[in-house]
């Protein structure tokens, strides 16, 4: 029958969106799995709508919050509930393809040394629209872990609906814990992060999951500034983890210092409203972070842009960015592809198509 999976899913307020969720959660190809589903105190009908599911089929469990925990405790309660070897936190506004878990599975039983593997993901919008965004990498393949974390500490890394992990890797006392509290937003970069420190790492370009993208939300400044700040906490939390790695150390610095990318892309997004006030406190943001920046020519055309109350020549912003983009990169990184597919990480071994 195989190994048994248990595919986990916290929820809160997603009764729009959990009945898909679950029904790719019950029509997966690989037979042998249970459905634990944690609902954190929702204010809608989402329980209703778990329990018509528990009643139909025995593979469903629910298990209610007796109080709202938040983010980082639901997913670990899931965590603590899931009786498989292999897991999945599908979250309960993501779904996935019939042979996401078979596919998995398959892999992380060839690879005994891996600890998670991921599938690439197709983005779905609230409508239900499904667009297909490049894939992470231009290959699949398997690696040592640390190879990994490189990648990863200057981009994203993978959402939990896309990776399938072994759950005595991630319970590992030399792991640190599951997902922790260090920024709501990034628990799941947080994770895979200290789980590749120890164990190898298998990427499929396959798309088998579909990832929910929230349109909107980071158009606001609560939410970009959210982001960004988080964004890098994580970086300077990676920085702590790989202190001791000679691999890794050497790049802690630069990764931090590359986390203002991301606040230069909210602060574009603000002069492109027209939010004036809001895009000087992203930059006094950056100033803080990198106070180098205002010796570049971007952050003078910026401050020109608020001081006039206008930002016409958004081609020349986007150059800019990109310029001080490449500064805070190390001289060896400049020039390297930064969006995806990314470049693949090193040593890597190809796994061919399916």
């Amino acid at each position: 029958m195989g190994k048994l999976v248990s595919i986990v899913m916290p929820n809160y307020n997603y009764s729009m969106f959990i009945r898909q969720a679950l029904d790719s959660a019950l029509a997966q190809t690989y037979e042998n799995i249970e459905i634990i589903v944690v609902d954190d105190k929702s204010t809608d009908n989402s329980l209703e709508i778990i329990g018509e599911y528990v009643k139909k089929d025995s593979r469903v469990k629910s298990y209610p919050n007796k109080k709202n925990l938040g983010v980082v405790a639901s997913h670990n309660r899931c965590l603590e509930l899931a009786k498989g070897e292999y897991v999945v936190v599908l979250s309960s506004d993501d779904y996935l393809h019939p042979d996401f878990v078979k596919e998995c599975v398959d892999y992380l039983d060839k690879y005994p040394t891996a600890g998670m593997v991921s599938s690439d993901v197709w983005y779905v919008d609230n409508d239900g629209t499904v667009t297909s965004p490049e894939p992470f990498y231009p290959e699949s393949f398997f690696c040592k872990g640390q190879y990994q974390c490189k990648v990863w500490l200057f981009t994203n890394t993978f959402v939990p609906s896309q990776v399938l992990f072994r759950k005595e890797a991630v319970l590992d006392p030399e792991i640190g814990g599951a997902f922790s509290y260090l920024a709501d937003t990034f628990i799941d970069t947080e994770l895979w992060f200290r789980l590749c420190l120890k164990y190898d790492f298998v990427y499929m370009k396959k798309k088998l999951a579909y990832y929910r993208m929230h349109m909107g939300s980071f158009s606001k400044s609560y939410e970009n500034m959210k982001y960004f700040l988080q964004f890098y906490l994580s970086r300077k939390r990676f920085g702590e983890l790989i202190r001791s790695n000679e691999y890794l150390a050497p790049h802690a610095k630069e990764a931090v210092k590359r986390t203002m990318r991301i606040g230069t892309r909210c602060l574009r997004t603000m002069l492109e409203a027209g939010d004036y006030k809001v895009a000087k406190q992203y930059l006094c943001l950056v100033e803080g972070l990198d106070p180098d920046v205002v010796e570049m020519p971007y952050y003078d055309f910026v401050m020109k842009c608020i001081e006039n109350q206008s930002c016409e020549d958004m081609d020349t912003l986007r150059k800019l960015e990109n310029e001080y983009a490449e500064i805070c990169k190390a001289p060896e990184n400049r020039g390297k592809n930064g969006s995806a597919p990314y470049d693949l990480p090193e040593e890597v071994e190809i796994i061919e198509a399916k």
